[in-house]
């Protein structure tokens, strides 16, 4: 037989190429199937989209985001402010408690409380001082100083994103920011463990955020399995089209953070720049459907990316109060009634999504509350796989997300809310809605009082209600009063005056000297003015 320049003979009659052409061949196959093909993570990382499990990868040549600018999460007193907003929630006392019994390093945490509440709603901070053993707001009450209030009438409440808004009012200088509910559990040294956790993103502008499991499951020791809840579906309303995230998925395995392209309102980890560069949006007001997805997209046009955890530090209780309001009646308050359909247009705008109102006024009321400058609309809409103009969802984006990459500026100021704005709310001016006063008293910078918008004191909300109830009573008691005062007047009058002499000698004799008790006296031996100095 006669060798061939391409194929030697062989006893068995089988061919085989010469040594020379296996690397040739080899190259041929990998053009064949495109760029190196990507790693599967080697744990055996997977993601439940509702059909099936996708395994994860990892691509070596993909974009990686900018890093951490420094290494404070590993340190100890690194600060955390935790927003809470609170809508007549009698649960939201046990939550504090919860937040500063249960973390590591309690000192370094900062929580602030917007309470919606009606005058016989139990308020969460006294309430937390009673659970704490302090029996009262003061020294005796432990953290007290970590705690800012900010108190409202809960007939102008607005749903939870004015609420939530309102909680910025609260942040100083803070480095990290965690936003979460009124009805929260965690696990034992949570903090520690969410800034390890953060680290492990690797990203300045990552976010850690996803809906967290029940109470009762984190109670049965679920932080040490390996499923972790993974939220990755857009959907819309049936009626009115409004976006809103499908259920819950499931992750498990995950060696790290996954990136994912939802945020979620109940749970969100970030750097306090992220707050700044993207804060609530004040003019959602009554929106519940579509808060979420909004907020997503402003920070995600602004550079920002959100990860689902690797474990699970955090539970939420999903149980209905059995007694009193719940926490979604506000949706029912006639104070802000056509709010509403005013929010969602201003949401369909600035989307293109169906029901937009392209006019002046409506990009006028969006302002400064609109999608960034480092991603475009686009970009986004590519990310999490949603055509917002039709609302056709263009495919599943459950598995594993390629990072997208922005030309970054630092300090992120790219935001027309940074600067003198900002130094006016964290002043505590710029809050004009009604219902809500800026006062100082104490650690809770920002406490509504009841009483005028303009303004007022400490307790004036108890005598507005009572007031409201005994009308008629009040009534006939100011009119005898007034009756009285007038009959005594006139007896003094005919009397002659005899008794002045001896109402000289008594005022020279002691107690002349005493002067009223004004407003501003009271405010002060009540320890309430003054305390801005300490900004």
């Amino acid at each position: 037989m006669k060798s061939s320049l391409f194929f030697l003979p062989l006893r068995r009659r089988r061919l085989l190429p010469p040594p020379w052409l296996l690397p040739l061949l080899l190259l041929g196959l990998a053009s064949l199937a495109g760029p190196a093909a990507a790693k599967v993570t080697p744990n055996g990382a997977m993601v439940w989209d509702g059909n099936g499990w996708i395994a994860l990868w990892d691509d070596d040549e993909a974009p990686r985001p900018p890093p951490p600018k420094t290494t404070s999460w590993k340190r100890s007193d690194t600060s955390i402010f935790v927003g809470v907003s609170s809508f007549r929630d009698k649960r939201c006392p046990q939550t504090l408690v919860n937040f500063f019994s249960k973390a590591k390093y309690p000192e370094r945490i900062t929580v602030g409380v917007v309470q919606q509440n009606d005058h016989e709603d139990v308020d969460c901070v006294v309430e937390y001082c009673k659970m704490m053993g302090g029996h009262a707001e003061g020294p005796l009450c432990p953290y007290f100083d970590n705690i800012k209030t900010l108190r409202v009438e809960a007939r102008w409440a607005a749903g939870p994103c004015y609420g939530r808004h309102l909680q910025s009012y609260m942040l100083r200088d803070e480095e990290f920011c965690m936003q979460t509910d009124s009805h929260m559990d965690v696990v034992q040294d949570w903090d520690a463990k969410l800034m390890a956790m953060w680290g492990r993103v690797n990203n300045e502008y990552g976010i850690l955020t996803t809906y967290v499991h029940k109470i009762e499951q984190l109670h049965e020791g679920y932080e040490n399995k390996k499923e972790v809840p993974h939220l990755c579906q857009l959907g819309f309303t049936e009626t009115g089209n409004h976006p809103r995230y499908v259920q819950a998925k499931l992750a498990t395995k995950l060696p790290s953070p996954k990136l994912t392209n939802t945020w979620a309102a109940g749970l969100s980890l970030a750097k306090c720049h992220a707050w700044k560069a993207s804060p609530y949006d004040p003019g959602l007001r009554k929106v519940f459907d579509g808060e979420e997805f909004s907020m997503h997209a402003r920070l995600w046009t602004r550079g920002y990316d959100t990860y689902t955890p690797d474990k699970s530090l955090v539970g939420h209780d999903y149980n209905k109060v059995k007694e009193g309001p719940q926490p979604s009646s506000w949706l029912n308050n006639k104070m802000v009634a056509g709010a509403k359909d005013l929010a969602y247009k201003r949401m369909f705008t600035l989307f293109g999504m169906p029901g937009k109102v392209d006019t002046e006024e409506i990009w006028e009321s969006i302002g400064q509350y609109g999608l960034g400058t480092k991603r475009t609309l686009e970009q986004y809409q590519e990310f999490i796989g949603v055509n917002l103009t039709t609302l056709e969802i263009m495919g599943s984006r459950c598995g594993t997300l390629t990072y997208v990459p922005f030309e970054e500026t630092w300090p992120p100021t790219e935001n027309n809310l940074a600067g003198p704005y900002w130094e006016r709310r964290r002043a505590g001016r710029g809050i004009h809605a009604p219902g809500y006063t800026p006062v100082l008293s104490g650690p809770s910078k920002y406490v509504r009082t009841g009483g005028s918008s303009r303004g007022g004191r400490p307790g004036v909300g108890w005598g507005k209600a009572f007031l409201k109830k005994f009308k008629l009573f009040c009534a006939f008691a100011f009119t005898f009063a007034a009756i009285g005062a007038c009959a005594l007047g006139f007896a003094s009058c005919f009397a002659g005056g005899g008794g002045g002499a001896g109402a000289r000698r008594r005022k020279g004799a002691g107690g002349g000297s005493r002067k009223p008790r004004g407003r501003h006296q009271w405010a002060r031996r009540a320890g309430i003015l003054g305390a801005r100095s300490e900004e």
